[in-house]
């Protein structure tokens, strides 16, 4: 075992959902909080030092902060949020999910239709072939009662 060897990532465990559900209801909670600190934070930033040093009035800096704010979440929605995503379905997939394991037998019984399709087609343009045999046969018949009844007068 090498030194090396200490700063292997480890292998991730399957766990019960509730640490992740607690974590995604303190996330979910901290938004909240985190409005109400990002504006406490403004205004105490603001009357302690910002005004000293740059004499704007607080309803530019505010809406300069913002601007930013929005520029930072359109950020996040075009490039952050997709790629959390696709992280988040990678990994989902990758351990065992239950979901991936309905898909598996889904997939399985499509391809199991599918075949059953293909036969039931190949059935279907047989009796297609069959009925325009007997269709070409029906219509020799009439001709041929057709013929029979003109001698026949």
């Amino acid at each position: 075992m090498g030194i090396l060897d200490m700063f292997k990532i480890p292998e991730q465990k399957k766990f019960s959902p509730f640490w992740g559900g607690i974590k995604e209801l303190l996330s979910r909670a901290m938004f909240y909080i985190g409005i109400i600190n990002f504006i406490l934070i403004m205004i105490t930033a603001y009357h302690t030092s910002i005004k000293d040093i740059m004499p704007v009035p607080f309803w530019i800096f505010f809406m300069t902060l913002t601007v930013v704010l929005f520029i930072v979440m359109v950020f996040e929605y075009v490039v952050v949020l997709p790629s959390s995503i696709a992280f988040s379905n990678r990994q989902s997939y990758k351990h065992d999910n239950p979901l991936k394991d309905d898909i598996t037998k889904v997939l399985s019984k499509l391809n199991s239709i599918e075949q059953q399709l293909r036969l039931s087609e190949q059935q279907m343009e047989l009796y297609k072939r069959q009925l325009e045999s007997s269709d070409k046969q029906i219509k020799i018949l009439e001709r041929n009662i057709e013929e029979l009844l003109k001698t026949k007068e």
